[in-house]
């Protein structure tokens, strides 16, 4: 969501990401989900909802302070980065091109890692 960058999919990483690493998300999406409305195109919450709206932004930037640019996961983050470019190399192109093609781009999992 370009507009206020709440959607679905932050829901679940943040959800997920503090479930798997034992940090409790202080925000309900349930509720954000529940309380959510469609006016004028535009997804709406009702001004009571401003606190679960804040702890969501918030848990967003503790994970990003703590666990996404940590060190170690930065490592790691490009360490996949030059497989991938290596794999591309190797595989003359095809993998950066697949962006481009959506049913090419399903082909590839995480056996381009291996």
């Amino acid at each position: 969501n370009g507009r206020n960058s709440i959607d679905v999919d932050k829901f679940d990483y943040l959800c997920r990401d503090a479930h798997n690493l034992g940090i409790k998300a202080t925000y309900d999406f349930s509720r954000l989900m529940n309380f959510a409305r469609v006016i004028d195109n535009e997804i709406c919450y009702h001004a009571k909802e401003v606190f679960d709206i804040y702890e969501l932004f918030r848990t967003r930037y503790t994970l990003f302070r703590s666990v996404y640019s940590h060190r170690a996961a930065k490592a790691v983050e490009y360490m996949i980065r030059d497989v991938l470019l290596e794999a591309d190399r190797a595989w003359g192109g095809r993998l950066s091109s697949a962006i481009d093609d959506p049913r090419d781009y399903m082909r590839y999992t995480d056996c381009v890692l291996k």
